[in-house]
């Protein structure tokens, strides 16, 4: 009974929790989506099996960088809160995730998220036709009470681009990815050009330069499906935004996305120019501190200035999955961390492997490291490994 009930709820969870995430408990205690997974995973582990499934190349991976983490412990001879938290939040997911796979069933999972996909499409697209034809604020809608510190990430971009369910329109985007790849592969084309039309709308230069990557890939490398069905898919998507276009709906996305600089891109290349400063051994193992307060006591350059002067000390900390993994736990992980990925590259089925494609280039433009995000995706991914068993996992009793 526990086993079955089991299986219906981690199939629910995963798509769910990534929704809930955002909205914390107590103030910004923890997150609701985290919470559930916690929750979740001790009721797996106390009512069946007490053990967890993860493949020998993210247990490496995980390993590594808690190595480094406790070498630079010693180095640095200081710890912020912040990193530890981080650590914590790291052994968490990596606990989550194993608990989850387990029990993974991709049609169980499919059917849950796919109607929660298309709920979130049809919202922005509701929000991006107010908006763009009748100047109606897109608010995003509010599943859970926020927290007030918070208040500032859900009204940052006062109403003026369309993001449904959630925050901002990368986190949607983030969210519909996976269903725009899965309806693809499933001939699901209508909800496929749906979700299109709901990135479009989004103004997400993210959200589209994936959906783009995605069709290219899916029209090159598909070799299964009809010529007629790519003209099919390829006329759809240039009649859609040529319509959109002609209308002046996608006006606002297009210039926002021409405006958008990539030279000095916060998202793009600052983590990086960061991680160029560091002397040989930082270069090699991090420096597993506090971002922000490394920036701040130790570039002396006009840019840091700029952010203390205008109170927006926070974004000084902010890095990418990729920079940040150097700039914290240095090459080794990172390296261990590719290594992850092609594993997961090679041996996954066609759909999974355009998701692990789309993993890869997220990595470079926003944080998907031991977070809920990482969850999401790794859970989907693993998921799909684990039910075609295209690789060995290992198993840890707990």
């Amino acid at each position: 009974m526990f086993e079955e009930l089991n299986k219906k709820l981690v199939n629910i969870i995963i798509p769910v929790c990534i929704m809930l995430a955002p909205y914390a408990l107590l103030k910004q205690f923890y997150s609701v989506g985290m919470l559930i997974c916690l929750i979740y995973a001790l009721f797996s582990i106390s009512f069946l099996k007490n053990d967890i499934l993860v493949p020998k190349s993210l247990l490496l991976f995980f390993l590594s960088f808690l190595g480094i983490y406790t070498i630079n412990l010693f180095r640095n001879g200081e710890q912020s809160f912040g990193m530890i938290n981080f650590i914590i939040g790291a052994v968490l997911t990596f606990f989550y995730i194993g608990s989850m796979i387990k029990y993974f069933e991709f049609e169980r999972f499919y059917k849950t998220y796919k109607i929660l996909c298309i709920l979130s499409s049809l919202l922005v697209i509701f929000q991006g036709v107010r908006l763009f034809l009748f100047d109606i604020p897109a608010v995003p809608i509010n599943l859970l009470p926020v927290a007030e510190a918070d208040y500032s990430y859900w009204d940052f971009f006062k109403g003026e681009r369309p993001s449904g369910f959630f925050s901002e329109p990368q986190a949607f985007c983030s969210f519909i990815l996976p269903f725009f790849i899965f309806s693809l592969y499933r001939k699901e084309y209508a909800l496929s050009l749906l979700t299109f039309i709901a990135i479009l709308l989004s103004a997400s230069t993210l959200g589209l330069a994936i959906s783009l990557i995605v069709g290219v890939y899916f029209m090159f490398f598909e070799k299964e499906r009809s010529r007629f069905s790519k003209v099919f898919i390829l006329t759809g998507f240039l009649t859609i935004f040529g319509t959109l276009t002609y209308l002046g709906i996608l006006d606002a996305s297009i210039k926002k996305i021409a405006n958008t600089p990539l030279e000095n891109n916060i998202r793009l290349v600052r983590g990086f120019y960061i991680y160029s400063t560091f002397n040989p051994i930082d270069l090699f193992l991090g420096i597993s501190r506090d971002l922000q307060q490394y920036v701040i006591t130790s570039i002396n350059e006009s840019w840091v200035s700029l952010y203390t002067s205008s109170g927006n000390e926070r974004l000084l900390g902010y890095t990418t999955s990729f920079s940040g993994l150097l700039i914290q736990f240095g090459l080794p992980s990172f390296i261990l961390y590719l290594l992850f990925l092609w594993k997961c590259f090679v041996n996954s089925s066609k759909d999974s492997k355009v998701l692990v494609l789309v993993t890869f280039v997220l990595c470079f433009v926003q944080t998907i490291i031991f977070n809920a995000w990482f969850v999401f995706y790794l859970c989907i991914i693993l998921g799909m490994l684990h039910e075609q068993k295209k690789i060995n996992f290992l198993t840890i009793r707990l």
